[in-house]
């Protein structure tokens, strides 16, 4: 019994030693590509030691009780993230950079919490209402209110380059329109504007390169959009309808966005 007791206190110790990794993310962890399922790899020390424990699907707990369930593949001998990482990637807005630290609690659980790239932790609550929010975005990206002009520069080049377009910010996208009747006005998606930026009328810095511009962000019962200076930076950048930009988010107060510029090479 003596012996047993030893046994298991040995055990004990044992598990806790290599129960806890941290994991720093690459590029390719945060891309969707199944081609890059091998840069999700758990580490291979934690594998040796407790990949036996381990069932198909595993489960990430959050601080903030979220629970996930994340597919394991095995090959040569180690153990890949893949079914439900995407999604988990997505949820949480994850970036190359930030870090996870994974605690093994046992029966294929993991206490996991999450750093960005100032190694503070994140606000799950928080990050889980930009997901929507950038969900919305999205939709909005693909659902333009000006579904006629959307529907005819869909497949261009400048849409697909927008589109693929990485940031570490929040983003959003637009393919403009310079007619005369949107040349002074540019809507703006309204979820994305009351989450990243202060939801009222102000000034705005537009930045291109090394050049800015301010423009007047408006507040109005039709929603937010770019007015008064939106005109002279589309003619200060030589933008033509069918041009795509994407906006990001480098300062909440002032406002500051970054602006890439994406032509329209296909007319």
């Amino acid at each position: 019994e003596f012996e047993s007791i030893i046994l298991n206190i040995h055990f004990i110790s044992y598990f806790v030693r290599f129960r806890d990794f941290v994991k720093v993310l690459t590029i390719g962890e945060v891309e969707s590509d199944s081609k890059r399922t091998r840069k999700r790899a758990l580490p291979p020390k934690f594998v040796r030691l407790q990949g036996h424990t381990l069932a198909e699907t595993v489960s990430f707990v959050l601080p903030c009780s979220h629970k996930w369930k994340i597919g394991l593949v095995s090959k040569d001998g180690k153990l890949y993230l893949k079914e439900g990482w995407p999604e988990f990637v997505k949820h949480y807005q994850l970036s190359y950079g930030y870090m996870l630290k994974f605690t093994y609690g046992g029966r294929s659980k993991f206490n996991t919490s999450i750093y960005d790239t100032s190694t503070c932790e994140i606000d799950y609550t928080r990050m889980s209402k930009k997901a929507k929010a950038e969900n919305h975005t999205t939709k909005n990206w693909k659902q333009s209110r000006h579904v006629g002009a959307y529907n005819t520069y869909e497949g261009t080049k400048a849409y697909e380059e927008a589109s693929r377009f990485p940031s570490k910010h929040p983003v959003f996208r637009r393919i403009l329109r310079t007619d005369k009747c949107h040349r002074y006005k540019q809507q703006l998606p309204e979820q994305f504007i009351r989450s990243y930026l202060e939801p009222k009328t102000q000034q705005v810095t537009l930045k291109v390169g090394t050049k800015q511009w301010t423009v007047t962000l408006l507040n109005c019962s039709s929603g937010f959009s770019f007015c008064a200076g939106w005109s002279k930076f589309l003619a200060a950048n030589s933008l033509c309808t069918g041009d795509a930009c994407v906006f990001e988010v480098l300062k909440r107060k002032p406002a500051k966005l970054r602006v890439t510029i994406f032509r329209n090479d296909d007319v």
